[in-house]
């Protein structure tokens, strides 16, 4: 357990240093501590609602406490992703059918940081961060959207993950995850 603590802290404390996360409050477990991603000055215009249903089932893995997580099934996700006041907010319904597994937000911010997300919320945006971005890049191409915000969205993000990968895949193989 304490090399799981060990590593989490490591991940968050590598994500501050390079600008990636903003430290709202800090406490001394990181997953109960806030945070804000911080995109730089200029946020993407995006604003978009869709529903995506998959050919087959995917795993969701979510950080529950130090140590413990749940792998949800889903094979539907709403996506609701908007722009406003400096903030991107990301807004996911993970879905088996028509019923709702959970649900996750995520907060990107550009300038003055206006809320926050736990970071239990910030693991599960990198564990998770291939399935988000194929769910992103449905969108993209069923709105035929050809102005880049996604691609610069998920480049960013992808950046971001790549300084943590190695200690990430550890977590997530230390973990005790528990299917539902």
């Amino acid at each position: 357990m304490s090399a799981s603590i060990e590593l989490v802290r490591k991940v968050f404390n590598e994500l501050v240093t390079n600008n990636v996360l903003i430290s709202i409050k800090e406490r001394q477990n990181p997953l109960v501590s806030e945070y804000v991603i911080n995109y730089g000055d200029k946020c993407p215009s995006i604003n978009i609602d869709e529903d995506i249903s998959m050919d087959r089932e995917s795993s969701w893995y979510q950080v529950l406490t130090m140590g413990v997580g749940t792998k949800l099934s889903i094979n539907r996700v709403g996506i609701s992703l908007g722009y406003s006041d400096n903030l991107v907010r990301m807004v996911m319904r993970l879905m088996n059918g028509d019923r709702v597994k959970s649900s996750e937000e995520f907060l990107i911010s550009c300038g003055e940081a206006k809320g926050s997300i736990y970071g239990k919320s910030i693991m599960d945006l990198f564990i998770n961060l291939d399935l988000i971005s194929r769910f992103l890049n449905t969108v993209k191409e069923r709105r035929k959207l050809g102005n880049g915000n996604i691609d610069d969205l998920l480049k960013f993000l992808s950046n971001a993950k790549s300084r943590i990968e190695q200690d990430l895949r550890r977590i997530v193989s230390m973990y005790q995850w528990f299917e539902e």
